[in-house]
């Protein structure tokens, strides 16, 4: 039991704490707590989206030209070793033997084209394709063009080896839109890392209750404890 103004009253040889219902100023710490993350919340996503479209209309684009080279057979190799020779191929496009023979039409030396070029191939197919991007979407296509004759000199001297020979399956063309991300991507992107920072710190630990809008539990305890 409680006096009139909270005070401690001894019953027998128990001692009782003060308690009290949960009051409005508990109420008012949860809503001021949920505005407040609704506030930051909304504004980690605007500015992300901002940063986003930003650094989207202020970065310069980057284009990219893609050519593909098919393997064929001269001999009845079959499937399998047609598409296991242009794996081999696509390993060596970016090396230095091939890319010094596609700097002469380029004029851009080995090291340089080695970080523009990218070669693959696909896995159930005797196909290479060879990506190369940059700020300039002529020099791109340029590149590829040079790159792709290059590869297919080189395999086509092997080819008494190999009983193979490559040849230009797709040739590259001057790349008319930009392979970066455009401006409402980058915002959307930005946005969603907002909301993802946001939502991290709302379902965080909660601050503590100030002293005074802390409910007040009752506790019994012995009657000598606490003297």
């Amino acid at each position: 039991m409680t006096t009139a103004d909270g005070g401690v009253m001894r019953t027998g040889s128990r001692r009782w704490l003060p308690a009290g219902r949960l009051d409005r100023r508990l109420l008012d710490a949860g809503r001021g707590r949920l505005l407040r993350g609704v506030i930051v919340l909304g504004a980690l996503v605007g500015t992300g989206a901002a940063l986003g479209a930003t650094y989207g209309m202020v970065a310069e684009p980057t284009y990219t030209a893609n050519a593909f080279v098919v393997v064929t057979a001269t001999s009845d190799l079959g499937l399998s070793r047609e598409t296991g020779y242009a794996q081999a191929y696509s390993r060596i496009a970016a090396t230095p033997d091939v890319l010094a023979a596609a700097t002469a039409s380029t004029g851009s030396a080995p090291a340089a084209l080695a970080g523009e070029v990218v070669a693959t191939a696909s896995r159930d197919a005797p196909m290479i394709e060879i990506s190369v991007s940059g700020r300039d979407a002529q020099r791109t296509a340029a590149i590829a063009t040079a790159v792709t004759g290059a590869l297919i000199d080189h395999g086509n001297r092997q080819s008494a080896a190999t009983a193979v020979r490559l040849s230009v399956f797709s040739s590259a063309t001057v790349p008319v839109t930009p392979s970066s991300p455009t401006p409402s991507l980058l915002a959307l992107a930005g946005a969603g890392a907002g909301l993802l920072l946001g939502g991290l710190l709302i379902l965080g630990p909660p601050a503590p209750l100030p002293a005074e809008a802390r409910p007040r539990i009752p506790v019994v305890l012995p009657g000598g404890a606490g003297r």
